[in-house]
């Protein structure tokens, strides 16, 4: 696992880090990530998080289910409430090429704001896509946790996966993708605040 460094947080961010499952503050060793900012929709009013759980998936099955962000205190006070870089250690074709989050926002022990997003991994970059959180729980029909929008299980747990069809995600101008090491070599990691 790796870390990519937290915004002003010093010492307590390597806490952090480390409370996530991340070994040490150091520079990130994968080229490739995802940055999710997390901001309230309008309908949210002043509805404020103290913190997230985060669910991350690829394109047919999860990596890691109910991560707290922050691992422990609060959510910054104002937006974005977290920027959480995810790096993506092995890219491939097709389903590893798609990345699937879905965030619930809790205020004390009630999970109030919900959003999820699907983002396309780009080898070689580092991506920033906002995940907008609102009041309301969105549609789920097989109640796996995945919103029908981005549901590609609709009769199984998206988490344990399911066959899906292949889908090009990249870019076209996308540099040619290293050898997919599979979802067990994929060392996503939540890991700045």
């Amino acid at each position: 696992m790796s870390f990519r460094g937290l915004r002003g947080l010093g010492f307590a961010g390597c806490a952090i880090a480390g409370l996530l499952g991340v070994t040490a503050c150091q520079e990130p060793r994968a080229d490739t990530a995802i940055v999710l900012d997390i901001l309230t929709a309008a309908s949210a009013g002043d509805t404020v998080p103290e913190y997230i759980e985060l669910d991350w998936y690829d394109g047919s099955q999860g990596i890691f289910r109910s991560r707290r962000v922050p691992a422990s205190g609060a959510l910054r006070p104002e937006p974005p409430y977290a920027s959480i870089v995810l790096e993506i250690s092995s890219t491939g074709t097709g389903a590893s090429l798609v990345r699937r989050a879905v965030v619930r926002g809790y205020v004390g022990l009630d999970a109030v704001l919900f959003g999820a997003g699907r983002f396309g991994v780009r080898p070689g970059r580092y991506d920033a896509h906002a995940v907008r959180l609102a009041p309301g729980r969105p549609s789920d029909v097989d109640n796996d946790g995945m919103p029908n929008e981005f549901d590609v299980c609709a009769q199984a747990d998206d988490f344990e996966g399911c066959e899906v069809e292949p889908v090009d995600a990249a870019a076209p101008d996308a540099p040619a993708a290293r050898p997919d090491g599979g979802v067990d070599a994929a060392a996503d990691v939540a890991a700045r605040f």
